[in-house]
């Protein structure tokens, strides 16, 4: 794996242990700053915001769940309203024109990258 002198290094994942899985996914979304410099502050505030629904990630395949996840929080946040719950979003990143979740969007690979590791 290459590494920079700036990134720190990712702790395997233990793909027969779901809730630490899960809880590793929400504490690494929520330091991404570690995992994934130099990004725009929006970045960060959607991962930790991601964070808040890793319990939605399908742990038999963790990125493409995760991805759609992601997409879905998407919309949720371009409506300002969570869809399950019905409950209005507290968020600064809720209710933005369409252009800023089109940039969001972009960089769900790159946060799917940091989080668990390239493909092999």
């Amino acid at each position: 794996m290459i590494m920079f002198a700036h990134q720190e290094p990712r702790p395997e994942i233990k793909p027969n242990q779901p809730e630490e899985k899960l809880a590793d996914v929400a504490e690494r979304l929520k330091d991404l700053d570690r995992y994934l410099p130099n990004q725009p502050r929006e970045v960060y505030l959607f991962a930790a915001f991601l964070a808040s629904r890793v319990e939605r990630i399908i742990i038999s395949s963790p990125k493409s769940s995760f991805k759609s996840m992601a997409i879905m929080a998407l919309f949720d946040l371009r409506s300002g309203k969570d869809i399950r719950t019905g409950k209005p979003i507290q968020s600064e990143i809720a209710k933005q024109p369409y252009d800023f979740y089109d940039r969001l969007e972009e960089s769900i690979s790159k946060i799917i990258e940091a989080i668990f590791g390239k493909e092999k």
